[in-house]
Order: C-alpha cells, then structure tokens, then sequence
C-alpha cells in the first residue's frame, strides 16, 4: 500500500495539535469525499473517536468506542512510523486507526529502561516481541504480526496489560540484540552526615 502526501499531512498536523479536533473531522471529511469503502470505514473510525472523546463517561461514550471498532476490519490503511512516535503519540494514534494497524521502526530507537527489566531478554527472545515503553499501567511491546498470540502470553505472565504494535521479524531480533542484555543496576550508596 503506497503512501499519500495528503493523508500524511494530515496525520502530521494531528500530532502536532493532537487535542484539535477539528483537523481530525476534515481529515475524516477528505477520506470519505475520496469514496473508497476502506477510506469511509476509517472515516468513520475517526468520527466516532472523536464522540467518544466528548463523552467523558457513561454508556454513550462506551457505545461510540464499540462503534468506532465495528468499522476497525474494514480500515486497511496502516500507518509505519518511527518507534518513538508511536510511543510518544500511542493515544492519538489508536484513535485515529486501530492499533493492529499501527506498525512501529525500531532502528535506532532506545527503549525505556523500565520495560526492559521488566521485559527480561529471555522473556522478549521465546515470545519473539521488543518492549517499547511503560504507560501508567500498561507496557507496550513491538510484536511481528503473525506472533500477536505471544502478547496474551506474555500478559499472564507479567500479570500486566500489554499494548502491542506490530514490527517487522528482523527489526525485533536487531533491537533484543542491541538493547540486551540490560546493564546491572549499581549498588546504590546513601552518606548520611
């Protein structure tokens, strides 16, 4: 699937403003004007987060969220973007495609200390998945797409939600191999006078 200047434009502009709504809604208007199905569904998506979101609570914003996810299957857009993009911007981002839909470059990217010692190597090497970042009770991970079984797996384990995004297979195994194995912690020493 090839790229479109103004679809990117778009995505830029929303992460530059992310709590301005009103480019999100002229960003849904040019995909459904555009009449491809896959565009309206993710037009949709997009309108029905943005209900959500003025919803603070209750039953209508949880209908406009299940809403918003029967259109997610149709959406075949994918947004590939650097891993600490999608870390810095995940809440925006899962509201503007489904989060299976969202694929994360790992090159270069440094993760948050506290994913990896949570996330031990042996842990990211037999579930094949990279931990990205922390969230305040979630961790976010980097998993190949035919490995998102793993993510349920690994869950139970930690006991911990795992936000997963996808990530290509060599990617996964370049940043365990940089990243790990994590440095031991240094005793700490306190004087106290």
């Amino acid at each position: 699937m090839s790229s479109h200047p103004d679809a990117d434009a778009f995505v830029a502009a929303i992460l530059r403003g992310p709590a301005e709504v009103t480019t999100r809604l002229v960003f849904a208007d040019w995909l459904e004007e555009t009449g491809d199905p896959s565009n309206v569904a993710w037009a949709h998506f997009i309108r029905l987060n943005v209900e959500a979101d003025r919803q603070l609570a209750g039953v209508r914003r949880e209908d406009a969220i299940t809403a918003a996810f029967e259109h997610s299957g149709r959406i075949r857009a994918r947004l590939t973007a650097p891993a600490r993009v999608i870390v810095r911007h995940y809440a925006t981002l899962r509201e503007l495609l489904p989060p299976e839909r969202l694929t994360a470059r790992l090159r270069g990217f440094v993760p948050d200390p506290t994913a990896t010692l949570l996330v031990t190597e042996g842990m990211a090497k037999a579930y094949r998945l990279f931990p990205l970042g922390l969230t305040r009770s979630e961790v976010m991970v980097a998993v190949e797409p035919a490995n998102t079984s793993a993510v349920g797996g690994l869950a139970s384990l930690l006991g911990v939600p795992l936000i997963s995004v996808s990530a290509r297979a060599e990617d996964i195994e370049d940043a365990i191999s940089r990243t790990y194995p994590v440095p031991p912690c240094r005793a700490l020493s306190v004087a106290i006078a």
